[in-house]
């Protein structure tokens, strides 16, 4: 059987996700007593969180078009913070300790 636990959360900022982690055994909340509201409260709140940033990136990638940039230099930005927003969660992900 396969068992989902959650690990604890960092400060939401946009670009944050969540700590899950499949594992073949146990189960529950590491930080202690969660519920499973608490755990879709959480989930909630980092989709809302998800869902501004993107509305935000989308905002100045528009913007900056209108006023004149090109697209393949605004693609060309929004590549480059996804590699370095990909790296600093990979980063993040291989400090924590399990």
């Amino acid at each position: 059987m396969l068992n989902f636990t959650w690990h604890g959360w960092q400060d939401v900022t946009v670009g944050s996700g969540l700590d899950l982690y499949a594992s073949a055994g146990g189960g529950g909340n590491s930080s202690g007593g969660g519920s499973w509201k608490q755990t879709a409260g959480c989930f909630v709140k980092g989709a809302v969180v998800g869902a501004v940033g993107a509305v935000a990136v989308g905002a100045v990638a528009v913007g900056a078009v209108s006023l004149g940039a090109p697209v393949a230099v605004v693609t060309e930005v929004l590549a480059g913070a996804a590699v370095v927003g990909g790296a600093a969660i990979a980063y993040g992900q291989k400090s924590q300790t399990h």
